[in-house]
């Protein structure tokens, strides 16, 4: 399931969610953090790396354990150079 977190109610749908896959299965969770001179609106050009990133742990790992992927946005570009 893919799934976009938006805002910070939807914070605790993920950690239940991690947590549920986590009773049920091994799990691989891979966080993704972007640069503090970023900030959410690089997402977009990054989400097809990070897809091909967990899609490269899932094939190497052959199904043995779940791949869960978190991208955390935070206001980089707004904390000054």
């Amino acid at each position: 399931m893919k799934r976009e977190i938006l805002g910070r109610r939807q914070l605790g749908w993920t950690v239940q969610e991690i947590k549920r896959v986590a009773r049920t299965s091994d799990l691989v969770l891979v966080v993704y953090v972007h640069g503090w001179q970023n900030d959410a609106s690089t997402l977009p050009a990054r989400r097809r790396e990070i897809h091909c990133l967990l899609e490269h742990l899932a094939d190497a790992d052959a199904g043995k354990r779940r791949i869960f992927g978190v991208y955390v946005a935070w206001r980089g570009k707004s904390v000054p150079a």
